[in-house]
């Protein structure tokens, strides 16, 4: 059973036998640089807070808070009297100011959202976890202004890229929250913090840094760190203030602009559809000059959104996402058909089955639509296109998990959608028309394989020899226009697909898969590699639903042999006398077992107990063994999100062989 510790200075006692277990981060490791010296605010810095793209903020000795420019390196006072700080994934300051006000900069005026703060941390969705000034915990949602109590306490805190807790008591001893239990971790803290890379880093008693690495279960020191007072991390940036007030910092790999303003909601994108654009809707027109990226990657689909999101897939439907920062396609989790990118830069396609799988900012969710699908089409005004597998065009009204959809046309191959509720498609004959928000529509004479419309309006369309043309309206939209050639195919550089961005650039894929760009999208990626770690649990949500065999009356089940290791880390050759297998929520699998020497369920510590328990990970599609786990003797392990108080007892009172801890 699980022991929540009382004094988290004290060793862990009690190990879990029902719990929630998930697959391990997948940790981007610090950038390893030399320390350098960054002139501080006003001369000196006590603390110091780091964000998205090179975005750093301080409190010098006064509490006064400061900005600092990415590019010229100036500090800018942005508000007084504040005593911790913090920055938000889109760039949002937040601050605790010295009579424990929870405080947001917004514009230039700072405004109070809750009291009675001591310390404060973003989290990878967005909210604010604070201790209180009685020690305990709570979580501000920005979006509802709703505050929610949260189990624990602490006085200083950090969320990880996985969005579990960690907190620092008063006396400097360390926890994280997995599940419903707090875990004690060694080591003592004076500051702590986490990003959206997996990193976390505290700085101890004594001033030193160190940095916790998961694979050991323990804490290894950051070199050149000493007299620490007060810690950053963001996108792999390591900030620190000492003693003396002054900056230091290392894993600066920045050169695009600055951070002035949050960048626009999404929501607010699409209002602007209608009103004043903002930069990303704004056609840029001159000749495109296609590089190719990733070289030895190739895809079958590409999709952009409206934030400059780009996602792909490959030949057996697999996910890819682009990274500016390390240039290169990610794996993203879940298996696609045809891929689409929403107004909110979040992937929506139509699976192997047909079905319509959206994503909702955290996990994959399939949408009960009425047809079977093989294609779609969404623009930022809240247009989704949908083709069926009998020809029909749709358009859908998604809100939610509820789906509605009005019939357009028939007879239809593939649709674009246009911002100002037009759209484009081309009929299985081959022809391409045309239509504007009412369905009116009027054919164009260009013999297309694909279609994709930018946040402008733009049309881009492959013909069927392989060439990317451009559509040139006159006034008046569909009421005439030309195409444009904009790059020739030759029989080793054929287009088969195309995708549009911000400023209407486009990106081709070509029949030998290799991805171009006219242009790379600027975009704060700090919480993709959370968002693809996240999605994992639904990634079997997008694959298609498991058929009957016809004629049999039974599902057809096909099983592949899966190897248990016998070593993990440093544990060595650590047997593999396994007992039973299980299956929870979530499709977690857990394996248990014993040393084959002492085969008993019922050894204690003084008998020499070894136990063998392993969790299947299906993103790297092997078992992981459960090192913290390794001294508990299990029979069957129950993968659970969680259990009720009451039950939870009655599994406690119910040990006849209990293992003594």
């Amino acid at each position: 059973m699980t022991r929540l510790l009382a004094q988290w200075g004290t060793a862990l006692g009690a190990l879990v036998v029902v719990a929630l277990l998930t697959a391990p981060l997948l940790r981007a490791q610090l950038v390893q640089d030399a320390w350098r010296e960054i002139p501080a605010p006003a001369g000196s810095a006590r603390l110091v807070a780091a964000g998205p793209r090179a975005l750093v903020g301080a409190i010098d000795r006064n509490g006064v808070v400061y900005r600092r420019d990415a590019v010229s390196g100036a500090w800018q006072p942005v508000g007084g009297n504040m005593a911790r700080l913090a920055i938000d994934a889109v760039g949002n300051f937040w601050a605790v100011d010295t009579q424990g006000a929870l405080q947001r900069l917004e514009g230039t005026a700072w405004r109070a959202v809750g009291a009675g703060a001591v310390a404060l941390a973003v989290t990878p969705r967005g909210s604010i976890v604070v201790a209180t000034n009685t020690g305990s915990l709570a979580e501000y949602d920005p979006a509802q202004s709703r505050w929610t109590p949260l189990a624990g306490s602490g006085v200083q805190v950090a969320v990880d890229a996985r969005g579990l807790v960690w907190a620092v008591n008063a006396s400097g001893g360390i926890a994280r929250r997995l599940g419903d239990a707090w875990i004690g971790v060694p080591g003592r803290a004076r500051d702590i913090a986490a990003d959206a890379l997996g990193n976390v880093v505290i700085a101890d008693p004594e001033g030193r840094m160190f940095e916790w690495s998961e694979n050991e279960l323990r804490w290894n020191e950051i070199a050149g760190a000493t007299r620490t007072q007060s810690l950053a991390l963001a996108a792999g940036q390591l900030w620190r203030a000492d003693s003396d007030g002054k900056l230091h910092a290392r894993g600066i790999r920045y050169s695009g602009p600055p951070v002035a303003t949050p960048p626009v909601d999404p929501a607010l994108r699409t209002r602007n559809l209608a009103g004043t654009p903002d930069s990303a809707i704004i056609p840029d027109t001159s000749p495109p000059d296609f590089v190719l990226v990733a070289s030895g990657t190739t895809l079958a689909d590409l999709s952009i959104g409206y934030d400059g999101s780009v996602y792909g897939t490959t030949t057996t439907g697999g996910i890819l996402r682009w990274s500016n920062a390390q240039r290169r396609f990610n794996s993203f989790p879940g298996t696609l058909a045809k891929i689409e990118i929403s107004e909110a830069g979040l992937p929506l396609g139509v699976n192997g089955g047909r079905a319509l799988l959206r994503h909702d900012g955290s996990v994959w969710r399939k949408l009960a639509a009425q047809h079977d699908l093989i294609n779609l089409s969404n623009a930022g005004s809240g247009v989704t296109l949908a083709v069926s597998a009998q020809g029909d065009l749709y358009r859908l009204d998604i809100r939610g998990e509820s789906l509605t959809s009005t019939r357009l046309a028939g007879n239809v191959d593939q649709a674009a959608a246009a911002p100002d509720g037009g759209f484009w498609y081309r009929n299985t004959a081959g022809l391409l028309f045309q239509c504007d928000k009412q369905a009116q529509c009027e054919r164009r004479s260009l013999a297309t394989i694909d279609l994709a419309i930018g946040p402008g309006g733009t049309l881009f369309a492959i013909d069927t020899s392989g060439n990317l043309h451009r559509f040139k309206p006159i006034a008046g939209g569909v009421n005439g226009g030309n195409f444009e050639m904009l790059r020739r195919a030759s029989s080793s550089a054929s287009a088969v697909r195309v995708a549009v961005g911000p400023n209407d650039r486009p990106w081709i894929v070509e029949k030998s898969g290799n991805v171009l760009a006219a242009r790379l999208f600027e975009r704060d990626e700090s919480n993709d590699l959370a968002l693809a770690r996240a999605s994992e649990s639904t990634a079997n949500v997008t694959q298609p639903e498991i058929t009957a065999n016809p004629g049999s009356g039974v599902l057809a089940f096909s099983f592949l042999p899966v190897d248990v290791p016998t070593a993990a880390g440093a544990f060595g050759d650590i047997g593999a006398g396994l007992n039973d297998v299980t299956v929870g929520l979530d499709d977690q699998i857990i394996v248990t077992g014993f040393d084959p020497a002492n085969f008993t369920p019922c050894a204690t510590r003084t008998s020499g107990w070894k136990g063998r328990n392993w969790i299947y990970s299906p993103a790297q599609r092997r078992f992981l063994h459960l090192d913290y786990l390794k001294r508990v003797q299990m029979q069957v392990a129950i993968a659970a999100r969680s259990l009720p108080t009451a039950m939870r007892r009655r599994i406690r009172m119910y040990q006849p062989h209990a293992a003594q801890f």
